[in-house]
């Protein structure tokens, strides 16, 4: 058990209090680390009488629950690899990835199965079934060889936003080194408790989520989901939240709304509280002055507590992941006294590379490379230029090296080649180191836009902007080989509600217009085109919510080109 798990299970298997607590078919229940551990070893020994061994491929696809977590330990106990997939997947990508995977056997919601059955010869069983397994203590068969910790302990399929998803191969010791260091690094204390929101196919949420608490023996809470988040904020009272840029652009739209109702004194009191927050938190590092931390004490007290209060009372911080985070969206957190983190990584790298911390953070940035991608670790990291010249002290492609790294992708040998060079994993995002050791991300290698005249730029920074508006939910800024950029636009229903077309498109020009005031003039959209929501339904967007930009570009091929002629 200890080689397998690295020492987790140990860790908790003899504590009497709630480690884990989630909604299970609607009912909510608490697992004590003795409970989880039996609950672990009476499905391991389930599923070795199933035939169950070393290596073998075994699938999960369910809203995420208690009985996930319990499944993933009791698969890497019975020698097998857990490939957790996202249950809202079109048939067509569903089918490639059950077949690729070579999976033995498929755990589901209940809700699944007839789709499952439907689409595929793979023995399909609920997680109904698994409840109240009993040990029949029949003599086990022993697994073939014992467990290492660089064997594969999950193969994590990609959102394939650019052509078929592929399965990256994370080991035990990927998984445990990422979530041991990170917890460190950004100080979580066995005090902690986590509000477990990303799904479990999202190796940010395997980390961060499960194995970070694990690691320092916090709590894990598990919303029903998205639509009771809030009120399960309420129930659970976590002290840390992982957020994606969209749970936090609706949080802070609500927050916002709220105030909008407020009196012309409280509104005045908010932004007042506001102000001084923001400058406390920017200047606290610089040791803020006495009157400004009296400030900040009595607006924590009349103002911040009430607003945590809304987020259960326990809230410390938010660490955001999964994509950039808007400057705006950073800042308004910091005023409102509960902060966002930024940090960054991708599933390759298991999948946390840097991340701004409580006691070292910098707005707008990605905060510093954790230790197991310093030399100190075995690690390393550089930067590339497209000249291919390598350095620290140089903008051009993130390479990372060390003990995160991902073991490869599956079944698919020269894209790991291409991926992974002389141990260096290329992680196709383009950055620099600043003067103050933070990493600072300009973007995707492959979203570089080259205009006419020559300028080049990434378009995310401009993207992010234009987002943050509360009347525009996707943007995409194209151009390449044009004098100008142009902005295609997916509106915020809601908040257009009553709003006439005429009216919308004036919303829009006016709010691209503003929060691009400040760019070169060669990034501002020149003009802009309003298209219907984008959808997965459609596979205009992955399974993440991230865009699918060819798709998009040749779903509206005809418009754009009208769009951006001189």
């Amino acid at each position: 058990m200890k080689e397998i798990l690295l020492g987790y299970l140990e860790n908790i298997s003899d504590k009497n209090d709630c480690i884990i607590k989630g909604y299970e078919e609607n009912v909510i229940k608490e697992y004590s680390g003795i409970v989880l551990a039996k609950e672990i070893e009476n499905l391991r020994k389930y599923l070795i009488r199933i035939g169950i061994t070393n290596g073998d491929r075994i699938i999960i696809i369910s809203e995420k629950s208690p009985q996930t977590i319990i499944l993933f330990f009791s698969i890497w106990l019975a020698g097998g690899i857990a490939v957790p997939i996202c249950e809202t997947l079109k048939d067509k990508e569903l089918s490639f990835i059950i077949k690729d995977s070579g999976a033995k056997i498929i755990f589901c919601a209940d809700s699944l199965e007839k789709k499952l059955k439907n689409l595929t010869s793979i023995e399909v069983t609920c997680f109904s079934d698994l409840k109240n397994l009993k040990d029949n203590n029949k003599e086990e068969k022993p697994l073939t060889k014992q467990t290492d910790p660089d064997d594969t302990a999950f193969i994590i399929y990609t959102s394939g936003s650019t052509g078929n998803p592929k399965g990256v191969m994370l080991t035990h010791r990927n998984i445990k080194i990422n979530a041991s260091t990170s917890a460190d690094y950004i100080c979580m204390k066995s005090t902690d408790s986590v509000m477990s929101v990303l799904p479990y196919w999202h190796s940010f949420a395997l980390t961060a989520e499960i194995f970070t608490m694990l690691h320092v023996g916090g709590k894990i809470f598990i919303p029903k989901n998205k639509s009771t988040f809030l009120k399960d904020l309420l129930l659970f009272k976590p002290t840390i939240v992982l957020s994606i840029p969209r749970l936090a652009d609706v949080l802070k739209k609500g927050i916002e709304s709220s105030v909008q109702n407020k009196s012309s004194l409280q509104k005045s009191i908010f932004r007042k509280a506001q102000s001084v927050a923001l400058q406390y938190h920017l200047t606290k590092k610089n040791n803020s002055g006495l009157l400004l931390r009296l400030l900040y004490l009595i607006m924590k007290k009349i103002v911040f507590n009430k607003i945590k209060n809304n987020f259960g009372g326990n809230i410390k911080y938010f660490i955001g992941g999964g994509a950039p985070l808007d400057v705006s969206l950073q800042k308004f957190f910091l005023s409102i006294d509960i902060p966002m983190y930024q940090g960054y990584g991708l599933t390759e790298s298991s999948p946390v590379i840097s991340i701004n911390a409580p006691h070292d953070f910098k707005e707008n940035t990605s905060g510093k490379v954790i230790p197991w991608v310093r030399k100190e670790h075995n690690g390393d990291y550089t930067f590339e230029d497209e000249k291919g010249k390598r350095g620290k002290n140089i903008m051009g492609e993130l390479l990372v090296k060390g003990k995160c790294v991902m073991k490869g992708y599956w079944n698919m040998k020269e894209e790991t080649k291409k991926a992974i060079i002389d141990d260096w994993l290329f992680t196709g995002d383009m950055g620099y180191i600043d003067n103050e050791s933070f990493l600072v991300l300009s973007g995707r290698k492959k979203n570089l836009l080259c205009l006419k005249g020559g300028e080049k730029f990434y378009p995310e920074f401009i993207e992010e902007r234009i987002k943050s508006s509360p009347y525009i939910d996707h943007a995409i800024i194209i151009g390449e080989g044009c004098k100008r950029c142009y902005a295609l636009i997916n509106i915020n229903n809601e908040a257009t509600v009553n709003k006439t077309e005429e009216d919308i498109k004036k919303i829009v020009e006016k709010e691209i217009r503003n929060l691009t005031s400040d760019c070169e003039p060669y990034q501002r959209p020149k003009r802009f085109l309003i298209l219907p929501s984008f959808s997965m339904e459609e596979e205009l967007l992955t399974s993440t919510q991230k865009i699918r930009r060819h798709k998009i570009l040749e779903k509206y091929d005809l418009q754009i080109k009208d769009l951006i002629r001189e």
